[in-house]
Parts: structure tokens; C-alpha cells; sequence
């Protein structure tokens, strides 16, 4: 029994020559390429930014009020400071000029220019 064909091809034969082949060399990328993109914007291989931070945090404000106060994140030149209690965060908005001065001597590469004060539960 022969089949009847309308004129229309199946929709198998239409995509395929409808469609461009695909160019597979513009899309590959090699997988350390793609880790290392990945590490660079999660932040992951920022370890050791981290510790240089609370190091100088630690150094610029000093032992009592280190206590109660912690480095946040770096995001251009602003500084993230978390702090346990507003009315520390009042002196610390007193004290942030002599914050800034003492942080751009100990990370003169840095080139921190403002830091934004958050409260945070321990």
C-alpha cells in the first residue's frame, strides 16, 4: 500500500534543512575557564582578601571595639563594617574619617573611601 503525501514535508525534514547547523566551535569552552569564571564571581578564592581585611580592621579600630565589630565585604572602595549594637554604630560614624585614615595606611592598595555600617545579631 503505497502512502499518500500531501506536498508537506514531516516536520522532521522541514527543521532539518530549515535550520542552520550549528557552529560548536563559537560555544565550547574549556571547563577551567568556566571554574575559574566561576571561582572569580562567587568570591571563593577571596580567603585570603578576607583575612588581610579583618586583620587590618582589627588593627585600625582597635581591641574593644574589635570585639563587637566584624568585617563584611569589600565592593569597590566601601568597606562593609557588621556591628552588635546601634549605638556603637553612632561612635564608629563619629570615628569613620580616623577609621579611613588608619585603614588606607595599613591597605594603601585598597583605596577604601567609605564605610557602611550594618547591625547585626551575634
Amino acid at each position: 500500500m503505497a502512502r499518500e503525501t500531501s506536498g508537506r514535508k514531516s516536520k522532521r525534514s522541514r527543521r532539518g534543512t530549515s535550520q542552520a547547523p550549528l557552529d560548536r566551535t563559537k560555544r565550547t569552552r574549556h571547563i577551567g575557564d568556566i571554574i575559574a569564571e566561576l571561582v572569580t564571581r562567587r568570591g571563593f578564592g577571596r580567603v585570603d582578601e578576607t583575612e588581610e581585611l579583618d586583620q587590618a580592621w582589627s588593627e585600625a579600630i582597635g581591641a574593644p571595639g574589635n570585639q563587637y565589630t566584624r568585617v563584611g565585604r569589600l565592593s569597590g572602595r566601601t568597606l562593609e563594617v557588621l556591628v552588635e549594637h546601634a549605638v556603637l554604630v553612632q561612635e564608629l560614624t563619629y570615628h569613620q574619617q580616623t577609621l579611613l585614615d588608619r585603614l588606607a595606611r595599613l591597605l594603601p592598595e585598597r583605596r577604601i573611601e567609605t564605610l557602611k555600617f550594618r547591625v547585626v545579631k551575634k
